[in-house]
């Protein structure tokens, strides 16, 4: 891991809460990390914030997913200081649940809000290989307005025949078994076999552990299950909607 001086290209609105915060690559210096990884920024107050990268390494910028949910928030915050600053302090790479190279195998997706981010640069990655085995790709969002980047979902359908992409809209008044009940079903429908599959899956920590009890008790390899969260332990309680479903 390295830290590096980053200078903001350009920050564009994806939905009325994400933001698109697109970083310069430094000129003579080479940025080496996989997709799927993610990056800490360093703000001038001290306070670390973590992103996944939502580009790949081939990419010719760094892109974040800002999600800003209030005026006050560090998020918006950073939004802010990067627009009157124009750069920003970051080190980079970390985390494990990222493709070096490309599976020989089925792969699952699965994101919930901005760990869309996440998944986009591993989908890319994925997609511009010209990735021959199934992929499926499922988004989990609270209303159909958090869907940001459907465009590039379309386009890799049409890139890649192989893929079939999926939303579960779960409304905030909706529990977790919900979004669960719904993944289930249409995994059943596919009719594949996931013990063969990669799955890679972002979000909270309780969104992660739930959708992985889940999809182990669909024959998913614990092996093959990456995902961030489960660098930072915190099971207990988020099995508890995935245990009704068993």
């Amino acid at each position: 891991m390295k830290s590096y001086q980053l200078k903001m290209h350009a920050i564009s609105q994806l939905s009325t809460k994400v933001f698109l915060v697109r970083l310069e690559k430094p000129c003579g210096a080479k940025l080496r990390f996989h997709a799927g990884q993610y990056l800490a920024v360093q703000r001038p107050d001290g306070e670390v914030l973590y992103f996944s990268i939502a580009s790949t390494e081939d990419d010719p910028f760094i892109d974040l997913h800002v999600e800003v949910r209030s005026s006050h928030s560090s998020s918006s915050t950073l939004i802010t200081t990067l627009m009157r600053d124009r750069h920003v302090e970051v080190k980079l790479p970390l985390g494990s649940a990222c493709m070096g190279e490309i599976p020989e195998n089925p792969v699952l997706l699965i994101s919930s809000g901005t760990g869309f981010a996440q998944i986009h640069s591993l989908g890319t990655k994925l997609v511009r290989s010209g990735f021959g085995y199934p992929l499926l790709l499922f988004r989990n969002v609270r209303e159909e307005s958090d869907l940001y980047l459907s465009h590039v979902v379309n386009e890799w359908s049409c890139c890649c025949p192989n893929m079939q992409a999926y939303t579960i809209i779960r409304r905030q008044d909706q529990s977790d078994s919900t979004y669960l009940s719904a993944l289930i079903e249409q995994l059943r429908k596919t009719e594949l076999a996931l013990q063969e599959f990669s799955v890679y899956v972002s979000g909270s920590a309780r969104f992660v552990y739930s959708t992985r009890d889940a999809l182990l008790t669909m024959g998913i390899r614990e092996a093959a299950f990456y995902a961030d969260a489960l660098d930072f332990p915190t099971e207990g309680e988020f099995s508890q909607s995935a245990q009704t479903l068993r």
